[in-house]
């Protein structure tokens, strides 16, 4: 009897050894899963949340401010995006210090178009409004389409384009 008990004891621990390793294999998988979908949910808010500020400060501008608001938004691109602005910096600064503006911009609305763990596309609408000596105009409604990447663990802007 006590040759049976052994093999039983032997086979029961066996099977509950089984049983154990069984249910720790799914728990590391699932609980990888809920932890990635958490982490890509987590990179989808801090890139609509990046893109909805870059948009803000690229269309919000004091012309007597000019330097230190232009190396901020400098510092949210890279790619194409900050190419256009270096190329486009001068003609802006011009513009609105000839006419002394300060332009103003609200988020009024932004929706993630498509988003992984290094790359995302926000569509974001705004009202700008511009105010000189003669006056205030606006706010006009305007859209941008942003994607962004993932660079050195922050999101920046490589594309920043209107929305017509």
């Amino acid at each position: 009897m006590s040759a049976r008990v052994g093999r039983l004891l032997t086979v029961a621990t066996s099977v509950l050894l089984a049983i154990a390793l069984a249910l720790g294999v799914t728990w590391v998988v699932l609980g990888r899963g809920v932890s990635s979908k958490d982490s890509q949910a987590n990179g989808r808010v801090q890139a609509l949340a990046a893109a909805r500020q870059v948009a803000v400060n690229i269309n919000s501008y004091d012309y007597d401010k000019l330097a230190g608001q232009f190396a901020r938004v400098q510092a949210e691109l890279t790619g194409k995006a900050l190419a256009d602005f270096t190329q486009n910096k001068d003609n802006i600064s011009k513009q609105l210090t000839a006419n002394k503006e300060h332009a103003s911009a609200q988020v009024l609305d932004a929706a993630t178009i498509s988003a992984s763990s290094d790359e995302a596309t926000e569509l974001i609408a705004l009202a700008i409004s511009f105010t000189t000596p003669k006056g205030q105009a606006g706010p006009s409604t305007s859209y941008a389409q942003v994607h962004l990447v993932r660079n050195q663990g922050r999101w920046v802007v490589d594309i920043f384009q209107a929305v017509t």
